[in-house]
């Protein structure tokens, strides 16, 4: 399922109404790692933001699976946390 969305590329620049100039896509994609009930993945996703050398500000990626900051699932994290 992860492969067939690609890498969240969504082009050069991302418009978000919260900014007032589009974000901009670091040029060079970044992997995280998640795990899952399924297994560990290695997951390279395009970052957006002002700047390369700043914290991203969107990760269409990662939205777009609702994926948690934590590298662990919300299934994994609630088995641990009750």
């Amino acid at each position: 399922m992860f492969q067939s969305v690609g890498s969240g590329d969504v082009g050069p620049t991302l418009e978000r109404p919260q900014f007032t100039k589009p974000l901009i896509r670091y040029s060079e994609p970044s992997t995280r790692t998640y795990r899952s009930i399924f297994g560990d993945f290695t997951l390279p996703r395009y970052l957006y933001g002002k700047a390369p050398s700043q914290k991203a500000l969107a990760i269409p990626f990662d939205e777009h699976f609702g994926l948690p900051v934590s590298r662990f699932s919300l299934l994994l994290e609630s088995w641990v946390s009750d």
